[in-house]
């Protein structure tokens, strides 16, 4: 029998037990640290001192810092930073930066910011300063770049796509992989652009603006799978798989708050 999974349940039948040793965790914990502060302060300039470099996923900048709305998603490797907002439901995924520090970025309902994208990271001295606007259940591939653009609802940015300043996507439109849209460019709605630079190829089918819909619904679902499982602490994570490889059925926290 493996003991750790004993000691989950016994916790979970007694939650004043789990608070209380919760607590005298907390308490060693504390002590521990401040026992290596009053060393490091007895050793003086010979103290080896570690410094780590935690990664932050929201960092205010400016007097600003990101916002959000319910149920959104952010990856532990992404970084939002400054005036950022994330309305409701949308996601975004490992290795994404969105820089609100220099210009304004906002993203809309149960849309998705796919890994590695990057977001107003150009700073330039011709640049406007024009906010990167995202409606609502707008999709944005793997490793694109955006600045200073406008995606409007229910559009579609495909892998590694750069998407310059004063661009406007129209509503249903998509953007093919890899395609370089130069400033100032319009996309009218229901049109498929691609290319570097890109152009209109054709027209958008019905059977597609489906499809996108459908896109931003499982991205969404996938980011409540994500989003449980990095709400895990070490120790349930550990009674997880042992219940997994044992077939043991254990009820274990759900979490409270999605982000």
């Amino acid at each position: 029998e493996y003991g750790g999974c004993s000691i989950f349940i016994f916790l979970t039948e007694y939650p004043m037990l789990r608070k209380l040793l919760k607590g005298l965790g907390s308490a060693v914990r504390g002590t521990g640290q401040y026992i290596d502060k009053a060393g490091q302060i007895l050793q003086g300039h010979n103290a080896f001192v570690e410094k780590l470099s935690r990664h932050k996923r929201l960092v205010p900048l400016n007097g600003k810092k990101p916002s959000f709305g319910v149920n959104t998603f952010v990856a532990p490797s992404a970084a939002l930073i400054g005036n950022v907002h994330l309305s409701d439901k949308s996601s975004v995924w490992y290795g994404a930066t969105l820089r609100g520090d220099h210009r304004d970025v906002k993203i809309g309902v149960k849309s998705f910011i796919g890994d590695r994208v990057v977001i107003n990271a150009r700073l330039a001295p011709k640049q406007s300063e024009k906010p990167t606007i995202i409606g609502d259940n707008v999709s944005v591939g793997q490793g694109s770049i955006l600045d200073g653009c406008t995606l409007l609802d229910n559009s579609f940015v495909d892998v590694g796509c750069t998407i310059l300043e004063g661009v406007t996507v129209g509503k249903n439109a998509i953007v093919g992989p890899g395609s370089l849209v130069l400033e100032n460019t319009q996309i009218p709605e229901n049109q498929y652009w691609a290319g570097t630079p890109a152009k209109y190829i054709r027209d958008v089918t019905p059977t597609e603006v489906t499809v996108l819909q459908s896109i931003t619904e499982a991205q969404f679902q996938l980011a409540l799978k994500h989003d449980e499982n990095h709400s895990l602490t070490a120790f349930e994570r550990e009674v997880e798989d042992e219940e997994a490889r044992q077939g043991i059925d254990v009820p274990h926290r759900k979490p409270e708050v999605f982000f």
